[in-house]
């Protein structure tokens, strides 16, 4: 990267990660199992586009990007913070074998599998998630722990009430029973 703008760095940077986010993704895909038929209707409800489609792949650690400076800016950015409990690339998430199953969890993650829908895929997601976070569709709320709060809170953060999954979700108050908090 010597000698490149800063424009260019951030250019090579979102293509290697748009490309490690592909990979991933594909490996979820071949290798992960179908949501259940719960996950299924609360993917419905949170505005998942075919959720036939997603998959989900049990891991000891959720994957990080092996490239130095990949690494480096995700790091940096926070991106992946350390021991995350799971990871929506598009239609494959990855869930930490000690929160498989979360249905918190993974209705958060099916937010993000929406947000890329909506986006146009990954390489618009990170390029939003990266340039543009706090002007972005995306509730940067998305990204803060929320243990104690209703599902309904977690799943779509504060601030997105405009977005019709939310309101739908906020009226059927499906996945904000009692049992369904982080823990």
């Amino acid at each position: 990267m010597d000698g490149q703008t800063p424009i260019d760095q951030l250019e090579e940077l979102t293509a290697l990660a748009a490309n490690w986010a592909a990979e991933q993704e594909r490996r979820v895909l071949c290798e992960g199992v179908p949501l259940s038929e719960r996950e299924l209707a609360d993917a419905k409800i949170i505005g998942v586009r075919y959720p036939e489609r997603v998959r989900l792949l049990r891991v000891e650690a959720v994957p990080v990007p092996a490239h130095p400076m990949l690494a480096a800016a995700a790091a940096s950015i926070h991106f992946l913070t350390s021991a995350p409990r799971g990871l929506a690339l598009e239609y494959g998430i990855f869930v930490r074998s000690d929160h498989w199953r979360d249905r918190a969890l993974i209705a958060h993650e099916l937010v993000h599998t929406a947000q890329f829908q909506r986006l146009g895929g990954i390489l618009p997601f990170l390029q939003t998630y990266i340039f543009a976070r706090r002007n972005s569709p995306l509730s940067p709320n998305l990204h803060i722990p929320m243990r104690n709060r209703r599902l309904s809170e977690c799943a779509f953060g504060i601030g997105s009430s405009g977005d019709r999954s939310a309101r739908l979700f906020r009226l059927t108050g499906t996945l904000s029973t009692p049992a369904a908090r982080f823990s």
